[in-house]
């Protein structure tokens, strides 16, 4: 039987948890226990009723004792034989020694106590890990892969390749990240993104493995599976989170490395002075520290679970510590603060040139970016039909635009800086849009000015909420740095609250910003669209990616994803990450006045063994139900999913590609 508290103890993600076989033997040692316990009682009965047979009493009571005592004390003899200290070899000692001096009933309870202390600890730690569970359980199994000609057959998801076609029917979960080639549909993302509510999603749109179909029939192409995608990725990064302890943790760690040797000395005393065996085993037990180990990683895993419901992925544990300490927030407008759904409102081009054609080469070439802007005049020109052109050395380049080549013409599509790099002098057509509070793409062909595009994007409607929140939690400042002009930058600044406001700055000063406020002291978070922002992401002390599902980018740039363009998961993230540090304060505080309480009691002979462990059970389960509390951070976010269809309920967490749905 493992004797380690398994939730102090992480495991990385590559290699099984020690726990991760227990079911196979759970009946075989519910067994012993179970026998060890009745002979443990026969030989309690028998010694305290005063019967005529003692060594009967003391045969059971000593059998019982050691079914229940022995698989602790070779459990604890094999983690020292692997250099392991769990700081459970104190309670083996203790049993260990009640064997030796005859104390069977003694020996006998404490086993018997420390099972249940294992039982209470991995119940709580398998509830705060429900939400990394969620994420196994939601791994589709099978798909319903379309040939050519129309045929279906299924296959395992994990066979899955890019370029191949599925079908999703209402019901099915997702079993590859792709792009919809046709059909409209509602999808479940609860799971990946944090989003309480469903997704409508269309043709063309991109959707993630493990989430639900809800409504209609789709047809997806896939362009990620098996342990490529978002779902795989976002599992690994977990674990891997999981698997870093947080700095208070290791500095604990070293603090026990020398404790046991220590402590075993201090008992040895005990015993020599006093010639008492029940006092020397009590005292090694109100010594074990496990309490005082829990704390700091019981706590983190919650945290961290807790973030994963809200579609929040912290790549490392210690990334929840930093967010507890933040001074200064910075924030990139477009697609961060702002929707990120540009529209083109106007359009001045030059007099002697063609307006459509103009917009002809300005979509042909920003159909090759993924950048909002260009999204914003691809959309136009669908809306005006016009086919783009191939674009050919498309370069681009972050934070400015693009250089291309469309019909034998060079263009340059992008902020004005880019065009004056490019040597290209702005003509005075667009004077009055200058004027306004919209951001501006201009275009030059041939190394002439040609036209200007004013675009619209209008603030998230959470923004000024979130930055609002971030100040009520002692954030000191929140700014808005951009690249767009300064007369867009301010307005949107003013609507949602920033303290101060940087525009027209390159990806490169947007970097300086961030050293220089880390320079004079300050604890910085930059949150942005993990493309253009990812020099400032990697250089702050906490990077934030805004909309990491299905961007490489976001999930290596940044030290925490936001799946979803939910902005204010930022201000939940200081929340929970301020929650952590009281909830370990409490912890520790706990911890350390059970061990006063307990070595006081035991060294004076108040508390006997059993009553020992008790209070050690005591204090290990009020530590671990306090670390629980972090897992219902949030719950208010998530409201309950209903199905928009009427046809069905939500198909189970364990449902597959392929599968029909539950009915009513």
């Amino acid at each position: 039987m493992q004797a380690t508290h398994d939730i102090a103890q992480p495991h990385p993600p590559d290699h099984p948890h020690p726990h991760e076989h227990d079911h196979e033997h759970s009946a075989l040692e519910r067994g012993l226990i179970a026998v060890g316990l009745v002979a443990l009682l026969i030989g309690g009965v028998v010694q305290l009723s005063g019967s005529h047979h003692p060594l009967l009493g003391q045969l059971c009571a000593g059998a019982g004792a050691a079914i229940l005592g022995v698989p602790v004390i070779a459990s604890a003899l094999a983690n020292l034989g692997r250099g392991e200290r769990t700081l459970h070899e104190l309670v083996a000692l203790s049993i260990a020694a009640g064997l030796g001096f005859g104390h069977y009933l003694a020996a006998g309870a404490l086993a018997l106590f420390h099972h249940l202390d294992e039982v209470v600890n991995h119940g709580v730690a398998h509830g705060a890990r429900s939400a990394l569970g969620d994420l196994v359980a939601s791994t589709p199994v099978s798909a319903t892969l379309v040939d050519e000609g129309g045929a279906e057959r299924s296959v395992p998801a994990a066979e899955l390749v890019a370029g191949q076609r599925v079908r999703l029917r209402p019901g099915d979960r997702v079993p590859a990240d792709g792009v919809i080639a046709s059909g409209r549909s509602t999808l479940e993302e609860k799971l990946i993104t944090g989003e309480a509510l469903p997704v409508d999603k269309a043709t063309g749109d991109e959707i993630y493995a493990g989430t639900i179909n809800l409504s209609g029939a789709l047809e997806v192409v896939v362009q990620r599976a098996g342990e490529e995608t978002t779902l795989a990725r976002v599992r690994e990064l977990i674990g891997l989170a999981e698997a870093n302890r947080p700095p208070l943790a290791r500095m604990i760690d070293e603090i026990v490395a020398s404790y046991l040797p220590i402590t075993v000395g201090l008992a040895a005393t005990v015993l020599f002075f006093t010639s008492d065996a029940t006092r020397f085993m009590a005292f090694l037990v109100a010594l074990t520290p496990s309490a005082l180990v829990l704390a700091t990683p019981s706590a983190t895993i919650a945290a961290l679970s807790a973030a994963a419901r809200q579609g929040i992925l912290v790549k490392d544990a210690k990334d929840l510590e930093v967010g507890a300490k933040l001074t200064h927030v910075i924030l990139d407008k477009t697609g961060t603060v702002t929707r990120g759904e540009l529209s083109v409102v106007r359009l001045a081009a030059d007099p002697a040139r063609d307006p459509a054609r103009l917009l002809l080469l300005a979509c042909s070439a920003a159909a090759g970016s993924r950048h909002p802007a260009s999204r914003a005049l691809v959309e136009l020109g669908r809306e005006a039909e016009l086919e783009p052109l191939a674009a050919e050395e498309l370069r681009e380049l972050p934070g400015l635009g693009l250089e291309a080549r469309v019909a034998g013409r060079e263009l340059l599509l992008g902020r004005a800086e880019l065009l004056e790099q490019g040597g290209v002098a702005l003509g005075d057509f667009d004077a009055d849009l200058r004027e306004g509070a919209a951001t501006l793409i201009f275009l030059a062909v041939d190394g002439l000015p040609a036209a200007t595009f004013a675009l619209a994007d209008e603030p998230r409607p959470e923004a000024a909420a979130t930055v609002a929140e971030l100040k009520e939690r002692g954030i000191v400042g929140v700014a808005l740095v951009t690249g767009d002009r300064w007369p867009v930058a301010r307005d949107v600044a003013q609507r949602v609250g920033c303290d101060d406001v940087a525009a027209e700055v390159l990806p490169g000063e947007k970097l300086q910003i961030v050293e220089r406020l880390r320079a004079s002291g300050a604890r910085v978070a930059v949150v942005g669209d993990g493309v253009n922002d990812a020099p400032a992401l990697a250089a702050a002390d906490l990077g934030i990616a805004m909309g990491g599902a299905g961007s490489d980018v976001a999930l290596e740039s940044a030290r925490v994803a936001l799946l979803s363009d939910d902005l204010s998961r930022v201000a939940f993230l200081v929340r929970l990450s301020r929650s952590l540090r009281r909830n370990v304060a409490i912890s520790l505080s706990l911890a350390i006045g059970f061990m006063i309480l307990g070595v006081a009691l035991t060294s004076t002979g108040v508390l006997g063994p059993v009553p020992a462990m008790i209070l050690h059970t005591v204090s290990d389960f009020l530590v671990l139900l306090n670390a629980a509390r972090l897992f219902r951070e949030g719950e208010e976010l998530l409201a309950p999913v209903e199905d928009p269809s009427g046809l069905a309920p939500l198909a189970p967490a364990g449902a597959q590609a392929g599968s029909a749905p539950a009915r009513g």
